[in-house]
């Protein structure tokens, strides 16, 4: 039996198919969904040939659907199978059984938010809706155990990682349910904003500066539905913090709700958001469209996205798509087939929401009504060191159809902050769906009006669904947002509420198509970056417009920069592949653009205002001054002047911010860095005296001086005559068993070549910057003469991919017609039945 052998390409036998030349042989006639009936199991009938090119992209040819899928399931199980099964127990609550205490917190997540069970739900629904698209899934697990069996008898090598967790006896076979499982946990961190509300919350408890920080208002102001920057407020905006007392936390209270909303995030993966544009071709080199993605989110070790080419159109299949798959989940979730090509950014439209309810007795208030309480005692396997298992019990409640309420174990919360009642989460995703189907059509979409068709299946994830084909480009929107009311009415949605008022309740509508974004080839490019689409927040306030959409999304600094270059591209030269490649990989600092002007005024005050009378008499100060002035404004690795501004801007943070915050500063600052950034910038850059408190110029001058000491300091420790941006800035690649990896790369806060770092530490500033985030993929694709898609590619700690590329912005060509397949090919094997 021949199970995907390594053998030389030199071993090659026969002439290339008649339609090898050309992109496939493939039917083009409809595929009709469900016209299959529902399998349990699946064997394969045919050999599947395997491609691995020379930049290690493997590329399936089977003969028919199923059999592809079976060989998809397989040949991410022999690249991923210990990641896989860490993402599959972490998703149905089970990963402490294998990797012990450090599984704990993933596996109360998981048994609180029930992925296991809305994956059941989800099986049971494609199953009966979409039989077809539900087979696939059934054959893709099916070859994901057939490699799990020839694990458990010795006939393929183990993943090496298993050795400390017991050995191969930790592996168990798969079912559909734990693929749509894993779907489930990506939908709700795509979607989150539980954290957000939260800290929103506190800030207005407990601090006096709640009105005074630009919470809301974005640093780069860009919106794409709203180009004109339109104002879209229905009332002024009204301040929420009270003359009321502020609750007053103990510490350690604080600290451990502020740890919670910490690992509420990092454990789902959640980073800060993605870039994506589309541009028509008229504005292109090609006079063809391109399409550009990079996503973003926490970096791993290996890759969180399997790359994969799936092709059975050539034997007559419906399938030959090429891209990126959620690792444990079928199909191509971002990439191009041979008519369109498609990507995403997370669009954060407020889809869920927290209230303090009051429970007596097993009866909840909700509004006006008493509702019962379910209580469930979850029991969780934690291995020891030494094999053996201790139990963890957690006692998780919810009301059906309304909630879950938080633990103290996901998130420890002072009573006092929701007056002694328990936090309830409310979320659309709480039940089965679909979804999976959507995407399966993505890769079988022949037109934009089909990819339209298929973001209408999304329901849970929230994201800026983006394509182009060589007609035309498009983005579009689909999810269930909750309809908040209008605006002389409208609940605080971006806060903890009161569940005993019953305006604060959910209706069951939920927005209409009107009011999700969608555009088309009427624009001459169209730009995404996880930014406001309709400016909503542009005063600061999201919550007093004609309805409400959202409140925390990206600060614009990554839009409004995309969107002014392609601007000037398709004024001047065009936009060519080149250029969008550029663009992906450009580490020019907006943060730097705005406030190293403000800056230059405070310093070259320092001779003429009293008040930085202390700071007389430095000449370091000027000279820093001069160098930053005289920089590029590009966070490169070689770069000394982009370490002075990065670690000036940590130290800006914390003499600007410190003191009105309190203790919410370091916790903020470790969920989402970012926003103590764009704090600053904004506080700095538009004269916000509720924070500056008359202190703007001393604030700026004297965080160069902190800045300059610090750098000081680093030099001697670390023997260097000057320190760059390469010396003190690290990604972090995260294991599946939480093992790190630092990497020196280029990139920050508020460039595309998104770098989100964090400076500080309790004590002070730290010695490195690590950024635990950045883009997982790069994708450029363009259009042939026939219409067909090319695309150019890099990506981080991916299968036989060299990271090194992906840090020097190194693109490769993405493999896809047959003849370029094979004549990159590097290894071939085969699997049979």
């Amino acid at each position: 039996m021949n199970v995907f052998p390594r053998s030389s390409c030199a071993s090659v036998l026969g002439a290339l198919l008649a339609c090898s030349l050309s992109v496939g042989c493939g039917s083009d006639e409809p595929i009709e969904s469900g016209a299959e009936k529902p399998i349990d199991d699946y064997t394969l009938t045919q050999a599947v040939e395997r491609v691995i090119d020379d930049n290690g992209a493997p590329h399936l040819y089977a003969r028919s659907d199923l059999d592809l899928f079976y060989a998809m399931g397989y040949q991410q199980a022999s690249d991923r199978l210990f990641q896989m099964e860490v993402n599959r127990r972490s998703s149905i609550g089970r990963l402490a059984e294998m990797l012990g205490e450090e599984g704990l917190e993933t596996d109360q997540q998981a048994r609180v938010f029930e992925f296991a069970r809305f994956g059941a739900e989800s099986a049971q629904m494609m199953r009966a809706e979409r039989p077809e698209e539900h087979n696939f899934t059934v054959a893709f697990v099916a070859g994901v155990n057939r490699r799990i069996d020839e694990i458990q008898v010795g006939k393929a090598e183990a993943p090496s990682e298993l050795a400390k967790y017991g050995g191969t006896g930790v592996l168990e076979h798969w079912t559909p349910a734990d693929v749509l499982s894993i779907g489930v946990r990506i939908q709700f961190g795509f979607s989150s904003t539980l954290s957000f509300d939260i800290l929103n919350t506190l800030l207005h408890k407990i601090t006096d500066v709640g009105d005074s920080l630009p919470v809301f208002e974005p640093g780069g102001r860009t919106f794409y539905m709203n180009p004109e920057n339109k104002t879209t407020a229905l009332l002024p905006h009204e301040k929420t913090t009270r003359a009321e007392p502020k609750l007053k936390l103990e510490p350690q209270e604080l600290r451990d709700m502020l740890r919670g909303i910490e690992r509420l995030q990092t454990l789902h993966g959640v980073g800060e958001g993605s870039n994506g544009w589309v541009v028509r071709g008229d504005a292109t080199d090609t006079g063809r469209p391109y399409f550009a993605n990079d996503s973003h989110a926490s970096l791993r070790g290996p890759n969180a996205m399997h790359l994969t080419h799936i092709n059975s159109a050539d034997a007559g299949g419906s399938f030959d798509a090429i891209g990126y798959s959620f690792v444990g989940v079928p199909g191509v979730q971002v990439g191009h087939n041979r008519h369109i090509a498609w990507g995403a950014t997370t669009n954060f439209a407020d889809a869920q929401d927290i209230w303090s309810v009051q429970v007596s007795d097993g009866l909840a208030t909700l509004g006006d009504e008493q509702l019962a309480v379910e209580t469930r005692t979850e029991r969780i396997q934690v291995r020891q060191a030494d094999g053996a298992f201790r139990e963890e019990t957690l006692e998780v409640s919810k009301i059906p159809g309304k909630g879950v309420f938080l633990p103290d174990a996901v998130l420890p919360v002072p009573r006092v902050l929701i007056s002694g009642g328990q936090l309830l989460l409310g979320w659309p995703g709480f039940t089965g769906t679909t979804e999976l189907g959507g995407f399966f059509d993505f890769d079988r979409a022949r037109n934009l009006d089909e990819f339209e068709s298929a973001v209408k299946e999304q329901r849970t994830g929230m994201q800026n669904w983006m394509a182009a084909s060589a007609d035309g480009i498009r983005l579009r929107v689909n999810g269930l947002v909750p309809d908040r009311g209008d605006v002389a009415d409208r609940p605080a949605a971006n806060q903890v509420l009161d569940g005993s008022v019953s305006r604060n309740l959910w209706t069951g509508k939920y927005l209409d198509e009107a009011h999700l974004p969608r555009l088309d080839e009427t624009r001459q490019f169209i730009v995404t970056a996880n930014n406001d689409p309709w400016g909503h927040t542009a005063d600061n306030d999201p919550l007093n417009d004609d309805f409400y959409y959202g409140s925390f999304f990206s600060p614009g600094f990554r839009a409004e920069r995309i969107t002014r270059e392609l601007g000037d591209l398709v004024g001047g030269e065009g936009v060519s592949r080149e250029a969008n490649q550029r663009l992906q990989m450009s580490s020019a600092s907006s943060l730097a653009d705005g406030l190293l002007p403000v800056l230059d005024q405070a310093v070259g005050a320092i001779d003429t205002d009293a008040s930085l009378e202390e700071f007389r008499g430095d000449p370091m100060l000027s000279q820093a001054n001069a160098e930053l002035q005289a920089w590029d404004h590009r966070m490169t690795r070689d770069s000394a002047s982009a370490a002075l501004f990065r670690i000036w801007l940590a130290a800006l943070e914390r003499r600007t911010l410190a003191e009105p915050m309190g203790l919410l500063f370091g916790g903020i600052d470790e969920a989402q860095p970012v926003t103590m950034t764009k704090f600053a910038f904004l506080a700095h850059t538009k004269g916000i005296e509720g924070l500056l408190g008359g202190n703007g110029k001393q604030q700026l001058v004297g965080a160069l001086q902190d800045a300059l000491a610090h750098l000081a300091t680093l030099r001697q420790d670390l023997g260097l005559a000057s320190i760059t941006w390469g010396d003190i800035h690290r990604s972090s690649f995260k294991s599946p068993d939480f093992e790190t990896e630092l990497l020196a790369t280029d990139g920050a806060d508020s460039s595309l070549n998104v770098a989100q770092s964090r400076c500080l530490t309790d004590g002070g500033i730290d010695a490195q910057c690590v950024s635990t985030a950045g883009a997982v993929y790069r994708l450029v694709i363009g259009f042939d003469d026939d219409g067909t898609p090319s695309a150019t590619y890099n990506w981080p700690a991916g299968d036989r991919f060299p990271t090194e590329k992906w840090v020097e912005g190194q693109f490769e060509p993405l493999h896809y017609r047959r003849a370029d397949v094979e004549a990159a090919a590097s290894e071939r094997s085969t699997l049979e039945p």
